[in-house]
């Protein structure tokens, strides 16, 4: 009998997300409970501060002087693993270019880069992690990275999402292709619910499409999984054997170093 597994889901559309945009201090709220909203509503002010929106939606809820809650659409991408717990910003998306050319990007646009989320590329690496902390980059999405790499961020509080894991994981196109869509849009990353949310406007196209993958594929020879199974947590792989005679493990050879190693089931997850 053919055994499945939970595959993750790269891309969510919600027609019901809700999104709170704080205040970094108490200062005034300019709208009100009901009130439609488009990305360049202000939102409120403090004596530093001027909250825009970055969302299409209404207020849900308000926090006096302090935040408003909007009930909005998104689409979700899913985070296979994060160093950090939230960031948010204006999102730029390099073309998945080399190392070198990452660096180049982003010291050709350090002057602007304050407060965005950058999707890197396929793969990112410790030097250019520390240019975008240099640059005061809000947090930095990509493909993968080497685990010294997500250690380093992880260890300097700086938010890190990856789409695929460890090693050199090329970033899905479905995902790419939604990033390309979107870039300069206002996004909320989160470490917690391992995604990354896209405001949408009511309306665009797909809201109601029904999810683009299975929610289980089946256990066999060449799947692509992310195991979650010490000491590999976070390793990406393919499945080499799987034993008819005994279901509860299989073989995987991981993607970054090709080394075959046995993982139980229930830490196995599609890709």
């Amino acid at each position: 009998m053919k055994m499945y597994i939970p595959c993750i889901q790269k891309v969510l559309y919600k027609s019901s997300a809700l999104i709170e945009r704080s205040l970094s201090e108490e200062g005034v709220i300019k709208v009100s409970v009901g009130q439609e909203i488009k990305p360049y509503t202000e939102l409120g002010q403090t004596s530093s501060q001027i909250l825009l929106s970055g969302v299409w939606g209404n207020v849900e809820d308000i926090v006096e002087n302090q935040s408003v809650l909007i009930k909005s659409y998104s689409v979700d991408l899913h985070l296979v693993i994060s160093s950090g717990l939230y960031a948010e910003g204006e999102l730029i998306v390099f073309p998945n270019p080399s190392d070198l050319i990452q660096h180049q990007y982003l010291e050709k646009f350090a002057y602007s880069l304050m407060g965005k989320v950058i999707y890197i590329g396929n793969s990112v690496s410790k030097d250019v992690i520390q240019l975008a902390q240099k640059y005061g980059v809000s947090g930095i999405i990509a493909g993968g990275c080497a685990r010294s790499t997500f250690d380093f961020a992880q260890k300097s509080n700086f938010f890190l999402g990856l789409f695929s894991g460890f090693g050199n994981c090329k970033t899905p196109d479905v995902i790419f292709n939604v990033l390309s869509d979107v870039s300069t849009r206002i996004v909320f990353v989160s470490g917690q619910d391992h995604c990354v949310k896209i405001p949408m406007p009511a309306g665009f196209p797909n809201i109601n499409a029904p999810l683009e993958e299975p929610i289980f594929k089946p256990l066999e020879r060449g799947l692509k999984v992310l195991i979650l199974q010490t000491p590999y947590f976070g390793d990406t792989g393919s499945v080499l054997q799987v034993d008819d005679a005994d279901n509860s493990k299989v073989l995987v050879k991981l993607t970054t170093l090709g080394e075959t190693v046995e993982v139980n089931v229930p830490n196995l997850l599609a890709l």
